[in-house]
């Protein structure tokens, strides 16, 4: 799963424009992936919503574009694809990981990149606003993504999330670019051997990060 803002607070969300897609590793580790539909994933409650939303690990961007509510800004627009890509990123890394280590490899893995894992979001507390909103708060008391609740059930609130990132939408996608380059080196390293256990990889990721 993919969040920064932390760097990103929707990645799971684990998340860019110009970024290299994991060509080599989802040949070596993975058959290709099948979209699912959006209504194939438990949308009646936020929390549902949240913690089924990790089941996307492995897909390309549009099943993840599927889950974000959108406005026609072009900021959100723009925004919105960029991380879509950088998210189908992140999921695969994890596929990755998950079927050579296991899921607590998977948690220090999205943890090194500053994002929030099943378990995270399985702790967080839910909490309801007006108008068919809600906003999740981590166990650690980090701020998660705001949801919104539309006819096809509940989904990423984008336009809120480009309202509440603090900086200019560029300055966002040039952090997001610049974590998102670093992330087939990591696939490949886990994939070919280099990266030979969890705590390598994370090593490796903080190198990386700095």
């Amino acid at each position: 799963m993919g969040m920064h803002r932390n760097l990103i607070s929707i990645a799971f969300l684990l998340t860019a424009i110009c970024m290299v897609q994991f060509a080599g590793a989802q040949t070596a580790a993975t058959p290709p992936a099948t979209q699912p539909a959006a209504a194939a994933l438990n949308c009646r409650t936020p929390m549902a919503f949240m913690t089924s939303y990790d089941s996307l690990a492995g897909q390309d961007p549009p099943a993840y574009l599927a889950l974000y509510s959108l406005s026609d800004d072009p900021d959100v627009q723009r925004l919105a694809k960029a991380q879509a890509k950088f998210d189908a990123q992140v999921g695969m890394l994890q596929k990755i990981v998950g079927e050579k280590w296991g899921d607590d490899a998977v948690d220090q893995m999205l943890h090194a990149l500053g994002l929030k894992s099943l378990r995270d979001a399985q702790s967080a507390t839910i909490k309801q606003q007006p108008g068919r909103r809600a906003t999740m708060v981590f166990a650690d008391g980090s701020p998660g993504p705001g949801l919104i609740k539309i006819k096809a059930g509940w989904r990423l609130d984008f336009p809120a999330f480009c309202e509440s990132l603090g900086m200019p939408v560029d300055d966002y996608l040039k952090q997001l670019r610049q974590t998102s380059k670093f992330l087939p080196d990591f696939a490949d390293g886990v994939v070919n051997g280099k990266l030979k256990d969890p705590a390598a990889l994370v090593a490796e990721i903080t190198r990386r990060m700095k």
